[in-house]
């Protein structure tokens, strides 16, 4: 089995300076059951950027020895920079972000046949580091992200498809940053994901 995970740049690492972020954490644990993982992460990027590298991203993988005969799970939660707000409006509306959703489910259901489509959701952030951030004028709000997080459960619900939902589990003390977590929370997360993937896959 592959696990391709599609998220932002708070699936790569930063800041978790003891085991380098809970996706590698995932892979030290999961490479023991014959799972392997690919963290398919850019930073800033957006269900916009995810539906323009997809096929690209699947395909490199699924074509890779020695991964070319496994079935292919895919993890999506690429949505907290959709939610930022810019001049007073999201990077990303909320009726293209419920299409861009639409559109991945689609593209991994029925032209990429995916059985096992899985989707986590925002995390929750501190705003008194993101109204706006310290590096740019960026507003991440708690409101937005939940009304964002909302449309991610309509469309599993829709579409019968399995959701965790992270909104929540994460405390101001979590964070390095403005946004990014650090060591705490990534293993809180690599925890809850875990569990959620013992319960669906193995």
């Amino acid at each position: 089995m592959r696990l391709l995970i599609f998220w932002d740049s708070i699936s790569e690492w930063f800041y978790d300076y003891d085991k380098w972020g809970w996706v590698n954490r995932l892979k030290l644990v999961l490479w023991k059951k014959d799972i392997d993982v690919a963290n398919c992460w850019i930073s800033a990027y957006t269900t916009k950027n995810v539906l323009n590298m997809f096929d690209s991203f699947f395909n490199a993988y699924s074509n890779r020895e020695p991964w070319k005969e496994k079935e292919t799970v895919i993890l999506f939660s690429i949505w907290i920079n959709d939610s930022c707000t810019q001049n007073w409006e999201n990077m990303i509306s909320k009726e293209d972000f419920k299409n861009n959703l639409e559109k991945l489910y689609i593209l991994s259901k029925e032209k990429l046949n995916v059985k096992n489509i899985f989707f986590l959701t925002c995390i929750n952030c501190d705003e008194n580091k993101t109204l706006p951030t310290s590096w740019w004028e960026y507003y991440y709000k708690n409101f937005d992200i939940q009304k964002y997080n909302e449309i991610i459960k309509d469309l599993c619900k829709e579409k019968w498809l399995e959701y965790l939902d992270l909104y929540g589990i994460l405390e101001n003390t979590d964070l390095l940053d403005w946004l990014h977590p650090n060591s705490n929370w990534h293993q809180k997360i690599f925890k809850k994901v875990l569990e959620f993937l013992k319960l669906k896959l193995f």
